[in-house]
């Protein structure tokens, strides 16, 4: 399947896998970004990408900036419709850093994206049409299991 990409930041790669058949596709920060402590900041991946029609992306984090660096995805995943794909609509991946993390309980403040970093995963999925039925009987599923949290600990 073909997926029209275009790459703003041109000296950026392509998206690429690490093994044939790997579920996501790794993207690369085209610039750096500096963290401060619980802040959000946006990082521009350098391209504009369009899935097929019926499709979707969802964008993640890769499990190594989370772990090595504190980082989390507060929207994770993003998720990337198939009209996202105009000239202003560069995908930028939403990353925040925690108040306090590590060993010695508080953020590092020099955490920085460094441009051309592999730092998130890019995963094409299909869209599930769907109908809703809407019922006028609360407990049409039948028995209730007791609500959020009631599988115990």
């Amino acid at each position: 399947m073909k997926v029209k990409i275009y790459r703003i930041c041109k000296d950026n790669p392509l998206p690429t896998q690490a093994n044939s058949g790997d579920a996501g596709w790794d993207v690369y920060a085209a610039e750096d970004v500096s963290f401060s402590p619980g802040e959000i900041e946006l990082v521009p991946l350098g391209i504009i990408a369009q899935a097929p029609k019926g499709y979707h992306f969802k964008l993640c984090i890769r499990s190594s900036i989370a772990k090595k660096r504190g980082l989390i995805q507060p929207n994770a995943p993003g998720i990337i419709d198939h009209l996202y794909s105009g000239k202003k609509d560069e995908i930028k991946l939403m990353l925040q850093a925690p108040m306090k993390f590590g060993k010695w309980g508080y953020f590092d403040p020099e955490t920085i994206i460094k441009k051309g970093e592999r730092v998130g995963q890019l995963i094409l999925e299909k869209n599930n049409d769907i109908e809703w039925d809407e019922q006028d009987d609360p407990n049409f599923a039948g028995k209730s299991r007791g609500g959020f949290g009631s599988t115990g600990v």
